[in-house]
């Protein structure tokens, strides 16, 4: 029975043609459908030995796997084995392997080797005259030293996307550029030129049924109105977020929406209410197998039990995101955890003495 099943799925999921179950496996992934592209992935491997040239494609295809499921270390050897099983010759392959490394070196914290890869892929598509792929490197180069908190080159890469694209006259992805600029005036603090992009740019988001892009613009028109103490509106936004993400099944946003509607309520004092949200989060996270949504919900939880004073708890929760910090490499963040963990230790030595004080007296 399973072999007539593994047949059949091969059947129906395994083309011979190397780009076209590369690109079925791609479009599973952007669904969030897992299980599917792992028993692809596992028929791929099985039909490996008879074409050996597909295995830089199936290290490729881990690579991106284990990017979406935030399991950074295990995305960046995937990636590195599939970087030297292509051909020197072949730069489309150099190109997205170098993009998708540069990713996951940002998500990890690692800018300065984010912006080698990302600056390698530019120079590659300089050389070969893909304007397209020239303006997405701006993007994400812009991306890079925003993290970094370079916002003067964030600003200059993206506006060098702008008029890329522009001249492409490639009116949707000139969207995408000014919706990553809009990140860049929010950490500015210039909150109504970025909230009057984003308004702006909405109408044409939804005019293409871009429900993905669509959500990050509410989340970040919430983010917007939390700078602006405007709570009630950030809720409404978060919730439009959380209505596109739902419809969509992308988890890995639906985590980080629960997170700021969370935050939204820790900050107004509503301690239960965070702890929900948090708990419905790292749920998910959890489901689809997420480290780095784990990790920052784990490290959030341990804010909370802080605030409401209960070190013990948020010791525990602390100790739990680092364990799961040191299955991604985030030096960054191991850092910052583990400052917290002797900050909490004081705190507790502090209360144990006053208590004693008080026994004594």
């Amino acid at each position: 029975m399973l072999d007539e099943f593994t047949a059949r799925l091969e059947y129906l999921f395994l083309s011979p043609d190397e780009l076209e179950w590369v690109s079925d496996f791609d479009k599973l992934l952007d669904q969030w459908q897992l299980e599917a592209c792992q028993r692809l992935l596992g028929a791929a491997k099985r039909r490996a030995d008879a074409r050996t040239n597909w295995i830089q494609q199936i290290k490729r295809c881990e690579g991106r796997y284990f990017l979406q499921l935030g399991q950074w270390n295990r995305a960046e050897t995937a990636y590195r084995e599939a970087l030297t099983l292509f051909e020197d010759d072949d730069p489309n392959a150099v190109f997205e392997i170098a993009s998708d490394l540069g990713l996951v070196q940002r998500l990890r914290g690692e800018l300065k080797r984010a912006r080698h890869n990302h600056q390698l892929c530019l120079s590659l598509a300089e050389t070969f005259q893909w304007d397209d792929r020239a303006a997405e490197c701006h993007i994400q180069l812009g991306l890079d030293y925003e993290m970094g908190g370079h916002l003067r080159l964030a600003v200059w890469h993206l506006h060098q996307a702008e008029r890329r694209f522009q001249k492409l006259a490639d009116t949707y992805k000139l969207v995408l550029a000014r919706k990553a600029l809009a990140l860049v005036l929010i950490r500015q603090g210039q909150l109504a030129p970025a909230k009057a992009l984003l308004q702006e740019i909405l109408p044409t988001i939804i005019a293409a049924h871009e429900l993905f892009h669509e959500g990050h613009i509410y989340g970040n028109l919430g983010n917007i109105a939390v700078y602006e103490n405007d709570y009630q509106t950030a809720v409404r936004y978060y919730q439009q977020a959380l209505e596109r993400f739902y419809a969509l099944g992308v988890v890995l946003e639906i985590c980080g929406v629960l997170n700021n509607l969370a935050a939204v309520a820790y900050s107004q004092g509503e301690f239960e209410q965070a702890r929900a949200y948090y708990e419905q989060s790292l749920l998910r996270a959890r489901e689809i197998g997420s480290l780095s949504d784990e990790r920052n919900v784990l490290a959030n939880l341990s804010l909370l039990a802080l605030a409401e004073g209960d070190y013990t708890a948020a010791m525990r929760w602390c100790g739990d995101a680092l364990r799961v910090n040191r299955k991604l490499g985030d030096k960054q963040m191991a850092m910052r955890l583990r400052w917290r963990q002797v900050r909490l230790w004081l705190l507790q030595h502090l209360e144990r003495l006053r208590a004693k004080q008080q026994f004594d007296s």
